[in-house]
């Protein structure tokens, strides 16, 4: 399929899943929603990272995702220029790119890689990434649990149609676990639950549409540290499972 045919299928889609997220929070002030940033570029990748936040503020009401790619194109500042959010999500979609050979790369190569790594080809891995939010209506400066829990629970169906449709290689929530995703009733886990933990990260199995998705929480990407501890965790999974990111590379996306 080509890239209109592509972009149209999940444009579509999307248009039709903002309509029920609307219905859901008729009363918002405004809603920034999100997705897929480059339907085509996700859509031909090998590795599809979704990242799933905490919410996103404005003043006004727009899709993320599409902003971004507006960025990226024009040459803006990713982010709006906000440094930490940029430097994270590089450093995390620099170490996923590393998934299929990531038993063959030192731990001082990665985190070179991942911190040099060109504006480009930030931009190109960008381009293959799902960014979203749990909270996308009435988005505040600064987070707190029963707010977004409140918001999770409301709106759950939402995102797990939106994983079930970009159905990714793997997540990678900003803190949205505990206290969060956590407390949702009816949330299901996958066996085992965690895969592999740390203080600073933990790796969890979530299951969606009968599926399970590794989910990998770790500090949201505003904070002031960088993001080697995922490289630590993508290869942990990788030692003690065989064969486990291979396995979830090259899946179909968008019921297609």
């Amino acid at each position: 399929m080509n890239r209109q045919e592509i972009e149209k299928i999940y444009y579509d889609w999307e248009k039709e899943l903002e309509k029920e997220y609307n219905e859901i929070f008729s009363d918002a002030q405004y809603t920034i929603f999100d997705g897929v940033v480059s339907p085509f570029d996700y859509f031909q990748s090998p590795i599809k990272v979704m990242f799933l936040n905490r919410e996103a503020y404005d003043e006004d009401s727009y899709n993320i995702s599409q902003a971004l790619k507006c960025e990226i194109e024009t040459g803006k500042k990713i982010f709006g220029g906000k440094p930490w959010i940029n430097i994270n999500t590089k450093e995390r979609l620099a170490y996923c790119s590393l998934l299929r050979r990531i038993l063959d790369v030192s731990e001082n190569d990665a985190i070179s890689y991942a911190q040099d790594i060109s504006n480009d080809e930030y931009r190109s891995l960008l381009y293959k990434s799902a960014y979203c939010n749990i909270k996308k209506s009435n988005g505040v400066n600064g987070s707190f649990q029963r707010d977004l829990l409140e918001y999770a629970q409301m709106g759950w169906k939402i995102i797990e149609k939106q994983i079930s449709f970009f159905n990714p290689t793997l997540i990678i929530g900003g803190n949205v676990i505990d206290g969060i995703i956590a407390n949702i009733e009816g949330v299901k886990w996958g066996e085992p639950r965690i895969l592999f933990q740390t203080p600073k990260i933990v790796v969890y199995q979530i299951e969606f549409a009968g599926k399970s998705y590794p989910f990998i929480d770790m500090n949201h990407p505003s904070s002031r540290k960088h993001s080697e501890d995922l490289f630590l965790a993508l290869r942990s999974c990788a030692q003690k499972y065989p064969g486990f990111w291979d396995d979830r590379a090259d899946q179909k996306c968008f019921n297609l």
